[in-house]
């Protein structure tokens, strides 16, 4: 099932994008961020942010789907609390495709 799942993290991560790049084509302004200008860096950071944690996570799905088991970089401790490495991906990505586009 991780295939799968590698699947519909490609298709959350391409929604993400095209959604971003709607509000700027569309020229979307938001007021709370400062206006037009603001609003399309925000959009931009987010862009880059997403990308980033984004090519992380596939990673390391792809490593799970070609090997049966998780990257030895995704095991170790992050030292906060007993979280590993792929755990904290886990919810900076979901952070960004979840929460962050609503």
């Amino acid at each position: 099932h991780t295939a799968g799942f590698l699947g519909l993290q490609i298709a959350l991560i391409l929604v993400a994008v095209q959604n971003s790049l709607f509000l700027i084509d569309t020229e979307v302004s938001y007021e709370f961020l400062g206006g037009i200008q603001k609003t399309r860096k925000a959009i931009k950071a987010y862009l880059i942010c997403l990308l980033a944690i984004s090519l992380v996570k596939v990673t390391a799905t792809i490593y799970v789907v070609g090997n049966g088991v998780g990257a030895p970089w995704t095991l170790k401790d992050t030292g906060i609390g007993e979280m590993k490495v792929g755990q904290l991906v886990d919810k900076i990505w979901m952070l960004f495709n979840a929460v962050a586009p609503l």
